[in-house]
């Protein structure tokens, strides 16, 4: 449900978006980075909130929010012309860059941050000891959503048109409020359960450990490895998909190709999800972590030589997948696992946020780093920090003291 908010779903309309408003690829990356950051200040509140209400009332907000950004899309192109004809004194490409930026931040915030994270959230309170493996089950779900939406929303668009489609998007996500309000359950004390569908509360290992807070969380050694990790994926990501078109394009290749790396890359994802879930209730998560940085450096290798070799396209694939199965591994285990649940909301709304920030600048720096259409530049600045990154994550232990009172 959070995928109209994410870059694998606005990919679609990327292109329609630059031919409709006249843009740059720079100024429309600008727009979407803008409205990314400004999205990305309101996780941390969003995540108390959370904590606060539980998920089923912030959620179905979220939802109320995401429902009226996808009715605002859906009459864009339309009123735009509109309001370029009322305020002609203003140049249309700051009109432009102000409408796109209102969209963007709608869908980053309730898409990327309040319907991805909190739905997330809310199945890790559910588990403790089987925590890995229902995340594996969990992400295996949402790679083939996400992996199939840009082909059916693109078909979907070619025979109804890009506002169709945007309300196609607007009615399901509708009908979800309904399901959500009747089914969520934010954690089993609700239900006189606890964690792993024990049913006498005595029996809760996560009552031992200790709860970290917010400020307490920030000043460990592991949050920020782990999080400038998963931030860079991230980048990454969202560079990769942004510019996917002019990426194909300008290694020779047809544009329309680019959409079809994601299935396969998805279906490799699956392994590592289902299996670096399952092994994330065994091993330390900093070697998920390792193995996570070097698949992104084989994505990297691959895009590199997208435009000379053949095997090239199945390196970034491989490598993708790999990362982004590994990414799903440790994205929502990691906080509850080393920080509890009690202040879950506050501590993943706040990595969440630099996440965000990342997927913002991900399709700006790839943009402005073109040098003569090649993102070489950029690939090598990436590659090096993720090297960095690699090193550093051998000290990224566990801080979490189970037997804490």
């Amino acid at each position: 449900m959070s995928v109209p908010g994410q870059t694998i779903g606005m990919s679609v309309f990327i292109e329609d978006l630059l031919q409709h408003f006249q843009l740059s690829r720079n100024q429309l990356s600008f727009a979407y980075m803008a409205g990314t950051l400004a999205g990305s200040f309101l996780l941390t509140w969003l995540g108390r909130q959370y904590d606060r209400h539980g998920i089923r009332i912030v959620l179905a907000f979220g939802l109320i929010g995401m429902a009226l950004t996808l009715m605002y899309f859906q009459y864009l192109f339309a009123v735009s012309v509109r309001i370029f004809n009322a305020f002609p004194q203003i140049q249309p490409v700051i009109l432009s860059l102000i409408l796109l930026f209102t969209g963007f931040f709608g869908l980053r915030l309730l898409g990327q941050g309040a319907i991805n994270i909190l739905s997330r959230n809310m199945v890790m309170k559910w588990f403790n000891r089987k925590r890995g493996f229902a995340n594996g089950i969990m992400s295996v779900i949402i790679s083939f959503g996400f992996s199939s939406t840009p082909i059916l929303l693109s078909r979907y668009k070619k025979l109804h048109g890009w506002s169709s489609t945007w309300q196609l998007l607007m009615l399901i996500t509708l009908g979800f409020i309904v399901i959500e309000l009747l089914l969520f359950r934010d954690n089993p004390s609700q239900c006189a359960l606890c964690a792993d569908g024990r049913k006498s509360p005595s029996a809760n290992p996560e009552a031992r450990k200790k709860q970290y807070t917010l400020d307490e969380a920030t000043t460990t050694y592991s949050f920020w490895i782990f999080t400038l990790g998963l931030t860079m994926y991230c980048i990454i990501i969202t560079a990769i998909i942004f510019h996917i078109e002019s990426i194909f394009i300008h290694a020779g290749l047809p544009g329309s190709k680019g959409f079809t790396i994601f299935l396969p890359a998805a279906v490799i994802a699956v392994l590592f999800q289902f299996g670096g879930g399952w092994l994330s209730d065994f091993v330390p998560l900093k070697f998920i972590m390792i193995f996570h940085l070097f698949s992104m450096l084989v994505a990297l290798s691959g895009l590199y030589l997208l435009s000379s070799s053949g095997a090239a396209l199945w390196i970034m694939i491989a490598g993708l997948g790999s990362a982004s199965g590994s990414f799903d591994a440790l994205y929502t285990i990691v906080w509850p696992k080393f920080f509890g649940t009690k202040h879950l909301g506050a501590i993943s709304g706040y990595s969440l946020a630099w996440l965000t920030i990342g997927s913002a600048l991900g399709p700006f720096i790839f943009s402005i780093m073109a040098i003569q259409h090649s993102y070489l530049p950029a690939i090598l600045l990436f590659s090096a920090v993720l090297i960095i990154l690699l090193f550093m994550t051998f000290k990224a232990d566990q801080p979490c003291q189970p037997d804490s009172q």
